[in-house]
């Protein structure tokens, strides 16, 4: 049914069976294996509404990811979040420093993105965490601490091996994240 010209595909994250510690109910998990030709968005319980965070790494993924808020959310009033991550191993001065660079000139990018579709520039903010040991873990944290009700992850970041149907971060991300919505964008 979902390829029949729907924008994305909406699912609870755990249906009616509920067990005990498992974050994914089974047709949440089969439709993360199979759907990945739009854009699926996993709600879970007490989600808020009103903020977005992107877990941002500048990849072709991501952006899709960026353009995909853009159309859903261009006249929502919702604030967005371009959030990258820098692993601790990666934290040294010079790396940093040319991280930054980089992310930069895509954070314009997204910017530039998001604004076309509609979204205010005001409603639009970017940040690069540093020093973090998880990238998932550190994005599930900032979500939970700034109050986002929602994560936006795209299926596969910069890392593109074919092997994978989906990147480790944005499994892990759909894991850990708990009282939020995650948007898995193709």
């Amino acid at each position: 049914e979902a390829g029949k010209g729907y924008t994305a595909l909406m699912v609870g994250k755990r249906g009616v069976n509920r067990v005990t510690g498992l974050t994914l109910g089974s047709v949440a998990t089969k439709l993360i294996q199979k759907v990945s030709f739009l854009p699926l968005f996993l709600v879970g319980r007490d989600v808020r509404p009103g903020k977005v965070l992107i877990a941002f790494d500048g990849s072709e993924g991501c952006m899709r990811a960026v353009d995909c808020v853009g159309v859903m959310l261009k006249d929502s009033g919702y604030e967005i979040n371009l959030a990258n991550v820098v692993r601790h191993r990666e934290d040294e001065i010079g790396f940093i420093a040319d991280a930054e660079h980089v992310i930069s000139a895509a954070f314009d990018e997204a910017i530039e993105r998001l604004t076309a579709a509609g979204i205010p520039h005001s409603h639009i903010s970017t940040q690069i965490i540093t020093g973090a040991i998880s990238r998932a873990e550190t994005i599930v944290r900032e979500a939970a601490q700034g109050g986002y009700g929602t994560i936006v992850v795209g299926r596969r970041g910069l890392s593109r091996i074919n092997e994978f149907f989906m990147g480790r971060v944005s499994n892990k991300i759909i894991q850990l994240a708990r009282g939020h919505a995650v948007w898995v964008v193709s």
